[in-house]
This record gives C-alpha cells, sequence and structure tokens, in this order.
C-alpha cells in the first residue's frame, strides 16, 4: 500500500543534504543526525491528492500536513483532501525519471 512507504528525500550531489521541513517551509540542510531531523526529513508518500496516478508527500511526524510548491518554493500545509483544489494541485507531484539520467 502506497501510504506506508516512507522516504527520504536527499539531495544527488550533495548527499548530507535532504529535503525536511521547519517553521512551515521545505529546507535543503545537511543531515545532523537528530532524532528530530530524522522525523522532518520523512515523508510518507501517497496517492496524488490531485492525481491518483502522481504522488503527495505527507510529512510522518505532522500528518495531514503536505509539501506543496507556492512562489517557488517548498511549503507546508495542510491540505485534506477535500481543501481548496489550488492546495491540492500544488501538493501533487510526477514521479519521472532522473534528470541524472537524462
Amino acid at each position: 500500500i502506497m501510504s506506508r512507504v516512507t522516504v527520504s528525500i536527499r539531495s544527488f550531489n550533495y548527499p548530507e543534504f535532504y529535503v525536511r521541513h521547519k517553521n512551515g517551509e521545505g529546507w535543503m540542510d545537511k543531515h545532523d543526525h537528530s532524532d528530530l531531523f530524522k522525523k522532518d526529513g520523512s515523508w510518507r508518500i501517497v496517492p496524488g491528492l490531485a492525481d491518483p496516478h502522481a504522488i503527495s508527500f505527507e510529512s510522518v511526524n505532522y500528518p495531514g500536513w503536505f509539501i506543496r510548491h507556492q512562489d517557488a518554493r517548498l511549503k507546508m500545509s495542510n491540505t485534506a483532501a477535500d481543501g481548496p483544489e489550488l492546495l491540492r494541485k500544488d501538493a501533487t507531484f510526477a514521479v519521472c525519471q532522473s534528470l541524472q539520467h537524462s
């Protein structure tokens, strides 16, 4: 079941850096090996909030909160499946082949 898959998002060219949330925003930070960092940098992959063929990233330690893009930044929003359409679209991502291999 997709909702049980938990991932961390690591930078390809800076492998010590991961996407995490803090203060309501998404950050690319160096892993400090703290318990808080591990929680803030862990995401549950769920069916896309705007498209079930895509994915959304739900915070492991803040269930119901998702990574979304807004104004060219990553932010966290409580975008329940019945939330505003724009929030659902902003929190839905297509899976594609890595740019590294293209």
